[in-house]
This record gives C-alpha cells, structure tokens and sequence, in this order.
C-alpha cells in the first residue's frame, strides 16, 4: 500500500526549499523527486538569480546548491542563506574536496546521487 501525502497548501511555506543547479535535465529530476515528496520547490540557475530571489522570498526553510554553476562558484548564496539562518546541502561531483574552508563542515551531497539521498538530505535539514 503506498500513502501519498498532499503537497502543502500555497500558503503553507514550511517545505519550501531552493534548489540552485545549472544542468537543465538535472533540477528538472530534482525538483520532480522533491515535488512528488511534498517540498515546494523553488529554482534558479545562477548565482545572481538565487540572491535575487532570496532577496524578495524570505520563506525558504532549506536549500540544495550545485557548486559549479556554469563556471560561477555557489558560495555567494550559501553566505546568504547561512546570514539567513537556512540550511543548506552541496551537491558536487567532487564531494568535500570542492568546498573552501569556510565551509569545510557543510553537508555533502556527493554526484551522482540516489533519490533517496537527495529526500534524505532535504529532509535532514528540514527535522
């Protein structure tokens, strides 16, 4: 028996996470496993289009970064959101050898990741 859980009401904002990734066929999958696991998610594909949204959308509880963005490093927008106090996740293929020190203690999501690991870690920052 399989139970499915309604996706939360337009103006419940409790599940509502960013997802920053470049790669087109990527944030699609992404975004259609958090969809289906009840998140309401929100995207953007560069660095200037999350800070922008992240400057007039101050309800996002979670987020999942792609490190590289066509080049353009993320931690512009993990500064943000750390400022923000919203937890977030990297994904990169290059797991913690890819972050500065500053961001040394962040979780991981290494590439190519399981669905059940991507809903683990949203979940993970949302408990």
């Amino acid at each position: 028996m399989t139970l499915l859980s309604a996706a939360p009401a337009e103006s419940d904002t409790r599940r509502d996470v960013l997802v920053v990734e470049d790669e087109m066929f990527i944030a699609m999958l992404v975004k259609e496993l958090l969809s289906a696991a009840g998140y309401r998610v929100h995207e953007a594909a560069r660095v200037d289009e999350a800070l922008a949204f992240l400057d007039t959308n101050a309800g996002v509880k979670a987020a999942l970064l792609d490190i590289n963005l066509n080049g353009e490093e993320v931690f512009p927008v993990a500064r943000r959101l750390r400022e923000m106090g919203v937890p977030f996740v990297f994904a990169s293929g290059y797991g913690r050898d890819g972050l500065p020190p500053e961001f040394s203690e962040s979780a991981v999501l290494q590439k190519p990741y399981l669905p059940d690991a991507l809903r683990s870690a949203m979940a993970g920052l949302l408990a």
